[in-house]
Formats: C-alpha cells, structure tokens, sequence
C-alpha cells in the first residue's frame, strides 16, 4: 500500500466534501471514515504479516499516542547527553527501513522500551538512574537490539488480546481507552528469555562496536540487582519487562571473556 496514493486520494475526497453541498457532504463524509477504516485494517493486516512500512505507520500512531500523554524533557543538557550516546549507538545497527529515533520522557520510572517501527523512549528516571556513558550505552543498545530484531512483534503475533485491540483502535482511532490499554501493552511488553538474551548479546557487541565499555552492561545489571532484587518476583518498574537477575550478569560477564 503507496502512503502516497493514499494521501492523494484523501485529499480529493476532502476537496470533494468541501464543495459538496451539506447532504452530500454528510456522504462523503461516511465514504472517507470507511475508506480510511479500510485502509486502517489493511495496515494492521500487513504489519503482523511483517511489513516494515506497515510496522512503521503504526509505530506512529502508538507515539503519537504516547507523546500525548507523557511530558518530554525540555533540558538542553540533558537532551544533549542522552541524544550524543544514541547518536553514537544507533548507527551500529540495521536500518531494515525504520528510522531509529529517541524521546526522552519525564517521570521517575527507571525504564526504556522500543514500539514497533524503531522507536525508543527512555524516561528520565533511567538516565538519573544510570551512573555512566557505558551505562546508558548498555540500556540504549539492549532497546535498539529489540527494535532491529522486531522483538515486538514476535509478541504480538503470538498475543490473540492485542489483536482484538488493535481493531477495536481501527474502528475508533482516537480512542483514548484502547490506545491506553495498546500502549501499555507495547511498554510493558515482556519479552521471551531467548530475545532477551538475544538483546543483551548483540547489544553488548553494538556498543563496543561503538567505542564504549561493554562492561557498562555488566555494571548496569549488577546495579539493577542489587536495588531492585536478584529474581523475577517483586521487580517493578523496568525489572518487569526486562527482569535481570544473577545468571543475567553472568551472561553479560561471559561475553566479555
């Protein structure tokens, strides 16, 4: 499916509705809902049969939903800080088409997480928690890795519920409540122990690769642990989605030796 073609069409039936008297304009404007319906469900169709412009048109409209409802960061520096080491990392990584772009929320929550599409948000509480370039390298490249294997969507294909979501968002799209409920499904998200894993090794060689310290990500992992807890039971916040635990830091020490 053209966006382009898409973006022509809708605009002739906006002209059309324009110029239209009031009782047609009331047809056409039922024609255009249905048509953008149509074109809605199609998207979706494609995105979890692994399109890549299917996966990033709906990437957009989950950060559009996420932008609306999360303040961003207005401090220079530390925009400058976070943007300087994803800037540095990013390029590591297969385009596969998506363009990797990074916001920076507030909010004390110590989490990052990639939506489809790759896009990666990173709240200020990860930053603030974070004692290190290495470090925030190690966080950066682990979403990055999620984003370039499209982890989510594995996930998602396998996840009958978020389906049933995803139509019910078709069919109202600015639905506040569903696209809440489709959200907090991308940004909770737990992932297998396998793509995990797999984002851990893969990250840990992206930012040496990159010109920092791969034993930030054994450091990070350890702080984890020792604050929020060694297991899965318990763990809040980031720990949840992405639960570290011993055999994690010795993973990461492995791949160093």
């Amino acid at each position: 499916m053209n966006d382009s073609f898409f973006k022509r069409c809708f605009l002739f039936l906006l002209l059309s509705l324009v110029l239209a008297p009031n009782a047609d304009a009331k047809n056409i404007l039922k024609d255009i809902l249905k048509i953008y319906t149509t074109y809605q469900e199609v998207n979706i169709m494609m995105f979890l049969a692994g399109d890549v412009k299917a996966e990033k048109r709906f990437g957009q409209e989950a950060k559009w939903f996420i932008n609306l409802t999360n303040k961003h960061v207005k401090n220079p520096q530390t925009l400058r800080w976070a943007n300087s080491i994803f800037n540095r990392v990013k390029p590591q990584f297969r385009d596969r088409g998506f363009d990797y772009d990074l916001t920076v929320l507030e909010g004390g929550t110590v989490n990052a997480f990639a939506i489809p599409g790759g896009n990666i948000f990173i709240y200020k509480g990860m930053l603030d928690f974070v004692g290190s370039d290495d470090e925030l390298a190690a966080v950066l490249a682990h979403e990055l890795t999620h984003a370039e294997r499209r982890h989510s969507l594995k996930q998602l294909r396998a996840n009958a519920a978020f389906q049933v979501l995803l139509q019910k968002a078709v069919k109202s799209k600015r639905d506040r409540d569903t696209w809440g409920q489709i959200v907090g499904a991308l940004t909770m998200l737990q992932f297998s122990r396998q793509d995990e894993d797999e984002a851990d090794d893969i990250g840990q060689t992206k930012m040496f690769a990159a010109g920092f310290n791969p034993s930030g990500q054994v450091v990070l992992w350890e702080k984890f642990t020792a604050k929020f807890g060694k297991g899965d039971k318990g763990i809040l916040q980031y720990l949840a989605t992405h639960p570290p635990s011993q055999d994690r830091v010795k993973n990461a020490q492995r791949i160093l030796s």
